[in-house]
């Protein structure tokens, strides 16, 4: 008999004790740091704001803690609550594992939150607390806050965020229904909200804000506590922030960098203590006391409704002063480090763009394409036709914005030249079935995601996905610039490479084929500047670098094969094909970065002798 997908207990099987995972841990977790002298605290720290069991269960070290029988009686409105197998999950990562997930929707809030929260609000009832205030977000916590709240008789007073208490009016009604008074945050019922919404009221495109005075709402933010006010003077850092024009821009990186440095004393102190104590709680100093508060000032700006858009765009700012002024490195350091954490794999939605997709999505196709150029919506219908396809990268944070996107031909034969595969008046045959993958364009769409790598990802699911929808498929090749190459080979010393006689000609060439002889000398350079000449133990050409670094095989070079005016100026007019051998991808990944050996087929290889 197979295993059950849905396991269910019956009402008698629910458990009376709470599991305490400390007990089980090889080593203790280190204990929280009071905010004031970042010490370990103790109890009495925690006095004035949770009941003694509370403060009891927090530290115990008990494998198991009692449910109390009042507690149990409100559980069981809804729980027990179903458990289920994961089956397919356990399929697609084809594990061993068995992986199982609870379902907590059934509970009166609609979430896992009540669990929490009923034990919460008990504990406190005991000990003659009669109300108790929150913060929410989205409101789920709020919701469970105020339902727990009417089961044992306290007054629940609740902020919830602006922008949630506008957009989501079933979740305030929740929490009314079970007697909650909520507020919208900010909101004049506080000192602090009032001092918020008075700076919303200006009229910030006839006043913007200054980057001294940004930069002091920066400070704030980053000693603030409340979620929902937090939010709000995120909100505001970000309207002032898209107010500054290009030299106030510079000014606010400027007080950046200066004003929200690691502090070196911090540093060593905890590192004094490390040395001396040796313990978990010393190392968490040392490792909190390395982090620039920039960091924490830009996840509670993240915060904000559209803080990672901001963010990423900030970022682009940044780079364009990064040129000017080398001392930002820092800033873009802290930015970058957060940004390949937030934007990682696991949070990026691989979609398909047709022409059936919503036309925000196909503007920002025509916008950000970056290798050959989108003339208008009849040339992007062509590029969607049946015999070819468009993938992008999504992040949730970014709605329907791409990150990066890729535009693929469909074939029977490997392709010599671009013009071909941009010819909008092809013949298109239908229920073809090509046996060629052809990628001739991956454009990153966001300069703020520079150095941020999704794209050797965007490849391999492209292909998995194609290789499963149409397994008659065989072949996976680009056909790619080579960006770098004009500007090397003007400046390249080119003896014993190519006879001295044709050196000028063949610098002056842009992709024009004066003679066989500037052809080949042409090619041969190439297959040097991508087989020799490197950046450390890589290719100095960028898109040599990311194609080979995912495992390709430089398979073929091809002379007058992108003779547009960029074409030219960058590549010389050449074009290359790489080749997803999908069986030696990561023999060739391992002995690129192994071995430095780069991938190349015999025809390539010959080019050199």
């Amino acid at each position: 008999m197979s295993t059950p997908t849905k396991i269910h207990l019956d009402e008698s099987e629910m458990p009376t004790q709470w599991y305490n995972v400390v007990a089980d841990l090889p080593e203790p977790p280190p204990p929280p740091l009071h905010p004031g002298t970042h010490q370990p605290a103790t109890g009495e720290d925690f006095a004035a704001l949770f009941p003694k069991a509370l403060i009891d269960q927090e530290m115990s070290a008990e494998r198991y803690i009692d449910i109390p029988g009042e507690v149990l009686d409100v559980y069981r409105l809804w729980r027990p609550s179903p458990l289920f197998r994961a089956h397919r999950l356990e399929k697609l990562l084809d594990t061993p594992a068995r992986i199982y997930y609870k379902y907590e929707g059934v509970s009166p809030a609609g979430s896992h939150k009540p669990n929490t929260a009923v034990p919460q609000v008990w504990y406190n009832a005991q000990e003659g607390v009669r109300k108790l205030t929150t913060e929410t977000g989205a409101g789920q916590w709020g919701s469970s806050l105020a339902f727990a709240c009417a089961q044992f008789g306290l007054e629940c007073e609740i902020w919830q965020v602006a922008a949630s208490f506008r957009a989501k009016p079933h979740r305030r009604t929740m929490m009314e229904l079970w007697g909650g008074k909520v507020h919208p945050s900010p909101s004049d019922v506080t000192e602090f909200g009032k001092e918020l919404l008075a700076r919303r009221r200006m009229d910030i495109t006839s006043a913007p804000l200054d980057p001294t005075r940004l930069l002091k709402m920066c400070s704030e933010l980053l000693d603030h506590r409340g979620e929902p006010s937090g939010i709000a003077l995120a909100s505001e850092i970000i309207r002032g922030y898209n107010s500054l024009d290009e030299e106030a821009q510079e000014e606010f990186f400027i007080g950046l960098e200066a004003d929200f440095e690691v502090d070196r004393e911090a540093i060593l102190t905890a590192s004094e203590r490390y040395r001396e104590k040796g313990d978990r709680s010393a190392l968490t100093s040392i490792i909190r006391s390395t982090e620039a508060p920039r960091q924490k000032l830009f996840r509670r700006i993240n915060m904000a409704p559209d803080g990672t858009r901001t963010l990423v765009s900030m970022r682009g700012d940044l780079l364009t002063h990064l040129r000017e002024n080398p001392n930002l490195k820092s800033v873009d350091d802290d930015l970058r480090h957060l940004f390949i954490s937030w934007f990682n794999k696991g949070f990026l939605e691989l979609r398909r763009i047709s022409w059936e997709s919503p036309a925000s999505v196909l503007e920002r196709l025509i916008d950000y394409e970056a290798v050959h150029e989108i003339n208008g919506w009849d040339d992007l219908r062509s590029r969607l036709r049946d015999d070819r396809r468009c993938f992008a990268f999504f992040h949730p944070a970014l709605d329907d914005d791409p990150l990066v996107f890729v535009e693929i031909a469909l074939t029977n034969e490997i392709p010599t030249a671009i013009s071909p595969l941009l010819e909008q008046t092809r013949e298109v045959e239908s229920g073809a079935r090509p046996t060629t993958v052809v990628f001739y364009s991956i454009s990153n769409c966001h300069k703020g995601l520079a150095g941020v790598s999704f794209g050797n990802f965007l490849i391999k699911g492209v292909v998995e996905e194609l290789a499963r929808d149409m397994p008659w498929l065989k072949t996976f090749v680009t056909l790619s610039p080579v960006p770098g190459f004009r500007k090397w080979l003007l400046k390249a010393d080119l003896s014993g490479i190519v006879d001295l006689e044709i050196v000028d000609t063949v610098k002056e060439s842009v992709g024009s084929v004066i003679t066989d002889e500037v052809y080949n000398a042409m090619l041969k350079l190439c297959a040097h500047y991508l087989l020799n000449v490197k950046s450390g133990d890589l290719p100095l050409d960028p898109v040599a670098r990311f194609h080979l670094g995912n495992g390709a095989l430089l398979h073929g070079l091809h002379g007058g094969a992108d003779l547009s005016s960029r074409g030219r100026e960058q590549s010389g007019g050449i074009m290359v094909n790489y080749l997803y051998d999908l069986g030696r991808i990561e023999i060739n990944h391992e002995a690129l970065f192994d071995e430095g050996k780069v991938a190349v087929s015999k025809v390539v290889s010959k080019l050199l002798d």
